[in-house]
């Protein structure tokens, strides 16, 4: 905020027209879905050409309704490809026991173990193999949790083609977004005529906002400009 730059300005525009593009894009939840727990979990490799650190995206699906995701940056730079994915279970392996206990405090316990699907062979085999940590010490032990709960039977990792990856979308974005978005229960209500009127009012209100917004930020960018000039 301090010193913002060119790259920032288009950012906050990306999240703007998202935003705008997406405003009436709701997520369904169906109530004959199953009450099975299972997820995706992905991660790109040095995605970010700043600090070439990866991206960690993961999803959990009760039944057919998607009930908790995140798309996060991770905090180290991986070595390789399998490490970022290995991280990412990690991340996505804490999610899963927090959203078990909540489940069974509600009263919905899970007798089998979750799936968490991945993408990346090698990841599978780390957790599942003792002879493949000798190859990469250089993945903390923190991370090995996945293993400890995957002999326990809190989860099970199965592989999933990349393309049927759901959570490419949030570690590689809008590539796939608008081709996955059945599978993540997004929907776009049907609206009568009184349903469109009103959406159509509250449509104007957020785009005067959005028009505010954006001129506040142009503002404030090119006096920003002038100012370190």
């Amino acid at each position: 905020m301090s010193a913002p730059r060119t790259t920032h300005f288009s950012a906050v525009f990306r999240i703007l027209w998202y935003l705008k593009g997406t405003l009436f894009h709701g997520l369904h939840f169906s109530s004959e879905s199953s009450l099975a727990l299972h997820a995706f979990c992905d991660a790109d490799w040095a995605g970010d050409p700043t600090d070439r650190r990866s991206t960690t995206g993961y999803c959990f699906f009760l039944g057919t309704s998607l009930i908790s995701w995140r798309s996060k940056k991770q905090t180290v730079v991986s070595r390789s490809s399998t490490e970022a994915e290995y991280r990412a279970l990690a991340y996505a392996t804490s999610e899963l026991l927090w959203i078990r206990w909540l489940l069974q405090d509600m009263g919905v316990s899970q007798s089998t173990s979750t799936p968490i699907y991945c993408d990346n062979q090698s990841a599978i085999q780390i957790a599942h193999n003792d002879v493949f940590h000798e190859r990469t010490k250089h993945i903390e032990i923190d991370y090995h949790l996945v293993r400890h709960h995957l002999q326990h039977g809190i989860l099970c990792l199965l592989s999933v083609a990349s393309a049927d990856q759901i959570h490419q979308i949030a570690s590689a974005w809008t590539i796939w977004f608008f081709g996955f978005q059945t599978q993540l229960g997004f929907y776009t209500p049907n609206l009568s005529l009184r349903g469109m009127l009103i959406y159509h009012y509250i449509f104007c209100i957020h785009e005067r906002i959005f028009c505010i917004h954006v001129l506040y930020l142009c503002i404030h960018y090119f006096d920003s400009v002038m100012s370190c000039k």
